[in-house]
């Protein structure tokens, strides 16, 4: 494993949804275009709809390009555009780790009452963060699920993560 950089960040590796953006505003283009030609009232709400689940898509598929996770010496965060959620790295208290279908997060909570669900393999250079994580609940004798200490040893770069 490498040795983690002291501050950095780590986008989302979903980038390939990115498409479903580009058809979100295609359905969109098309649903506003056939509400303006469309004769009656009831056509016009029928492609209006369509047009929302084409926004819908916009915002599914630009969710990767605005994630981010964060670190410094001190925090770890997720932001979302202007939005962030984040914890304490020098009061961590807990690590955990819960499966939810094909997916799973760590969860981590600090000594100050916050938490973060950060996904297991959704950020790259997790070689760079993962070690973060261990690094620091053992400096502040956070507990550590077994799970979540066995994903997290096996960080390759890749952000493909080891679901345990």
């Amino acid at each position: 494993m490498a040795a983690p950089a002291t501050s950095g960040e780590a986008r989302a590796i979903g980038r390939g949804v990115v498409a479903v953006a580009v058809v979100g505003l295609a359905v969109l283009g098309f649903g506003v275009r056939q509400s303006v030609t469309a004769a009656d009232a009831t056509s016009r709400v029928e492609w209006l709809l369509i047009g929302a689940v084409g926004l819908l898509g916009i915002g599914v598929g630009l969710r990767p390009l605005l994630l981010r996770l964060q670190w410094s010496g001190e925090e770890l965060a997720v932001r979302l555009g202007p939005f962030q959620r984040k914890v304490s790295l020098a009061t961590l208290r807990e690590v955990g780790y819960r499966r939810s279908g094909r997916t799973a997060f760590y969860v981590l909570r600090d000594r100050e009452e916050r938490h973060l669900d950060v996904q297991v393999t959704l950020f790259d250079r997790d070689d760079e963060w993962k070690p973060r994580i261990l690094q620091a609940a053992d400096r502040c004798g956070a507990s550590v699920d077994r799970r979540a200490e066995k994903s997290l040893r096996r960080a390759d770069g890749t952000g493909r993560g080891y679901l345990a």
